[in-house]
């Protein structure tokens, strides 16, 4: 019933050329492309697609070369341009009432997997396969070139396997900016621990960014929010004229990439949907505040949905009979898995590791079942852990105790 709600709310305020791969910064061959006013878009089945057969809509691609630098001047024909990768979610079936865009999340997410993965089902299912939905992998993201990689290889850049360097990096940061403490909270000694990281925190971020700024050079200067303004802009002119409103949906970061555009192209505002506003004059200080005020009270909710689901939705479920003892037991966990002097090799077992998976479970409900798999494969790691350490000391007791 609430969902109908939801899908009716939403249909009412939506109702009120393609240019060769490159990997490298290109030069156009026309003065044409400002805005997108290029030739038409060649839409192709989208890379990586293989449930294409299985879906009451199709999704397809193409790409679109638009300025490096947004002017509102002519051309010139050597003017360096980026190539996005546009993505577009088409109901089968005929004609729609309209298109709506949207934009990923995080920022960093790419607009292939969100319409390809199970957002996409839920933009169909919500809008009631009334409208195209379009999207883009935005500058240095996904298919759109040239990639922003701060690493040496793009293979490097993907957070798995383990052993890649994207995946060091963030465990590295992990370890080195978190508080590693018990379930009662920290001692003053865990507190100093953390401050006495910063300098090499420090360090770490700053290599890190040079390293960034050597590998992609000028390209980097114009990458950001107020870009992706102007290339909604640009894949909306293409897509659906450039005197047509403007209809977008946005989650998260969307949601202020949608304020943005609200504040610099009023006249061309359509109907707006932003869903889960982050607010345009936060500081990182008072965003993450916001989330430890609510924190506690969410994953109380966690634990209760988990005693009621059962043991085949949620894992922790056999953790105990109510959401009390299910929180007892988590807390358990933490003591376990706290170590005062945390090393790169046993991070991943360590107290903040385990909170990680809590706060992931905390902010999206949708992934409580996954978050709840999560912390119940950590505690069969820290127990299989936990029986090499016991084995491991029977073994030595003997050269402990002096025995010959």
């Amino acid at each position: 019933m609430r969902k109908s709600g939801v899908a009716s709310a939403l249909l009412a305020i939506l109702h009120a050329s393609s240019f060769p791969y490159s990997s490298a910064l290109t030069t156009l061959e026309t003065n044409n492309v400002l805005y997108g006013r290029q030739n038409n878009l060649n839409w192709e089945p989208c890379w990586g697609d293989r449930d294409a057969t299985n879906r009451p809509f199709t999704v397809t691609c193409a790409q679109m070369a638009v300025p490096l630098i947004h002017r509102d001047v002519p051309l010139e024909s050597d003017q360096e341009v980026v190539i996005l990768y546009i993505v577009k979610l088409s109901p089968n079936g005929g004609a729609t009432s309209g298109t709506i865009f949207t934009t990923p999340g995080d920022p960093g997410g790419d607009g292939r997997s969100l319409l390809l993965g199970s957002v996409g089902w839920k933009m169909f299912n919500i809008t009631q396969g009334q409208f195209d939905i379009i999207t883009w992998d935005p500058r240095g993201v996904g298919e759109s070139q040239p990639k922003t990689n701060c690493f040496n290889s793009t293979a490097d850049s993907i957070p798995d396997p383990v052993n890649s360097p994207a995946w060091q990096f963030a465990d590295r940061l992990g370890m080195l900016n978190s508080l590693e403490c018990p379930s009662s909270g920290p001692s003053q000694s865990d507190i100093d621990s953390l401050y006495g990281r910063a300098p090499q925190v420090d360090a770490y971020f700053k290599s890190f960014v040079d390293n960034c700024r050597q590998k992609n050079g000028v390209h980097l200067e114009h990458v950001g929010t107020v870009y992706n303004v102007f290339d909604l802009l640009a894949i909306a002119n293409k897509t659906v004229g450039d005197t047509a409103p403007i209809n977008f949906w946005g989650f998260s970061y969307g949601t202020l990439l949608g304020q943005y555009f609200m504040s610099m192209y009023p006249n061309r505002m359509g109907q707006f949907v932003l869903d889960g506003v982050v607010k345009t004059d936060w500081t990182l200080r008072q965003l993450f505040s916001s989330d430890i005020q609510t924190a506690d009270l969410a994953l109380t909710r966690f634990y209760e949905e988990c005693a009621s689901a059962g043991s085949t939705r949620c894992k922790l479920e056999a953790m105990g009979n109510n959401a009390d003892e299910i929180r007892q037991a988590v807390n358990g966990l933490l003591d376990r898995a706290y170590q005062p002097n945390v090393q790169p090799e046993t991070f991943s077992k360590s107290s903040t590791k385990l909170r990680q998976w809590l706060q992931s479970a905390a902010g999206i409900p949708s992934a409580w079942p996954q978050a709840a798999e999560a912390i119940s494969y950590f505690q069969q790691t820290l127990n299989t852990t936990s029986r090499r350490r016991s084995v491991n000391l029977q073994r030595r007791a003997p050269e402990m105790r002096g025995d010959s």
